[in-house]
């Protein structure tokens, strides 16, 4: 197996070999010379260009200091991407390989995550790595079947007019894990075809411009949120598609919207233990509602 390591790194720009190999100017020239198999790349503090990996089972290591101008895409298998503290990359971080890990160290931040391989985790080391969308796209995309997303934070502009969640999962049994919106342009968190049996746990919306999470998926269980909706928008909202699905241990504070509203079809729904502003807005059949402080503000 190639090895690029802490000897054999890029150092000022440039990846230097002690076995007279060529000396690459790029990670992505790096990349292309080794894509005959594995390898593990040490990536020195610089301003480096984007890069995509296509080869299987890599492992890259971003070294505190590191920035990336560009795009970064992983499209191969079973990849690894981990980052030391404040690594930043300027461009959008592209996930299609199956089985990929990124790993960062807190700090640093992204212009948007899209994870659409499956299998994939990705953890962001705390909340002061953020995946910042702006005003052009999601923070974070997870797309993907059996992915996991944790410790970390991601946002939109609030006020941008473009409407974009902060967090959208569509992928088949996704996990988000103590995820901290600092700010959305529409929603906070939202789930959508064809997503099923999501775990969003112990996240927080600290402002959104509409809903704090807006669940459009059956079987989702959202647990240990917390967060307030403006205006008129519901804190969590439970759409006709979102059957079986469970709130608890939340706290959700609203202006003049429901804390929790169930539409017509998300039957079957089981919404306990939470502290919530005003009563739940049921139109569903079946649902369990209990032990539920609708008093609390």
């Amino acid at each position: 197996m190639a090895v690029v390591d802490v000897a054999d790194a890029i150092v000022n720009n440039r990846i230097i070999s002690r076995d007279d190999h060529p000396v690459y100017t790029t990670i992505q020239a790096a990349d292309d010379a080794l894509d005959g198999g594995p390898y593990f790349m040490w990536v020195k503090e610089g301003t480096y260009d984007g890069f995509t990996i296509s080869t299987d089972k890599v492992r890259i290591f971003l070294e505190q200091g590191v920035v990336i101008t560009g795009a970064v895409t992983l499209s191969g298998d079973n990849a690894a991407l981990i980052r030391g503290p404040g690594v930043t990359i300027q461009g959008l971080i592209t996930v299609s390989g199956d089985g990929s890990y990124m790993q960062s160290m807190n700090g640093g931040g992204d212009v948007g995550v899209l994870i659409s391989g499956d299998r994939c985790y990705m953890n962001g080391g705390g909340w002061g790595t953020v995946c910042d969308g702006g005003i052009t796209r999601r923070g974070i995309d997870l797309e993907g079947d059996d992915g996991i997303v944790e410790n970390i934070a991601a946002q939109t502009t609030g006020g941008g007019g473009v409407d974009w969640d902060a967090v959208f999962v569509d992928g088949v049994r996704p996990v988000l894990a103590n995820v901290k919106i600092p700010d959305s342009d529409l929603n906070g968190i939202r789930t959508g075809a064809p997503c099923t049996d999501a775990l969003i746990l112990g996240c927080i919306s600290i402002q959104v411009d509409a809903g704090v999470v807006n669940v459009q998926t059956p079987r989702t269980r959202l647990i240990g949120h917390r967060g307030e909706s403006p205006g008129a928008f519901d804190g969590i909202f439970l759409a006709a598609t979102s059957d079986n699905s469970v709130v608890g241990a939340s706290i959700i504070q609203v202006d003049t919207g429901d804390s929790v509203e169930i539409n017509a079809g998300g039957d079957n729904s089981v919404v306990c233990g939470n502290r919530l502003d005003g009563a739940i807005d049921d139109n569903a059949a079946g649902t369990v509602a209990a032990i539920n402080d609708t008093t609390a503000f």
